[in-house]
């Protein structure tokens, strides 16, 4: 598999992590291991060295969203090594469009309009996972 799509499928299974409580503080809340009350084996199982590398994601979330988003990155962050940048909130689908007419797209976006990943797809901008 590739990074890429290991990134997209451990940040998506953070992301439901998340969304059920498991993780809430930016500054790891919750330490991988020391909590019994979570199920840490995905965590361990994914864990590599991804040391010096990038990974630019672009989504929707603002505000509170935005931040709950954050605190599953730390988790990538602290199970991989790599360094994520996120951007999100107002103005997500112009950005996108933009960085990607400017040959600069995210390594993910989180596209939550289907008109959007469509048009992505008319123009031959999306990459299969």
């Amino acid at each position: 598999m590739t990074s890429r799509f290991l990134a997209a499928r451990f940040l998506a299974t953070a992301a439901a992590a998340l969304l059920s409580g498991a993780a809430a503080a930016q500054d790891l809340k919750f330490p991988p291991g020391e909590d019994s009350r979570f199920n840490w084996d995905s965590f361990e199982s994914f864990k590599r060295d991804l040391s010096g590398q990038s990974l630019k994601i672009d989504g929707p979330w603002g505000g509170v969203d935005k931040a709950l988003f954050e605190t599953v990155v730390a988790y990538f962050e602290a199970a991989t090594g790599a360094d994520v940048e996120f951007s999100g909130g107002d103005g997500f689908e112009q950005r996108v469009m933009i960085d990607v007419e400017a040959g600069s797209p995210p390594g993910i976006a989180v596209v939550p309009q289907p008109g959007l990943a469509q048009e992505l797809a008319r123009r031959g901008k999306l990459a299969p996972l």
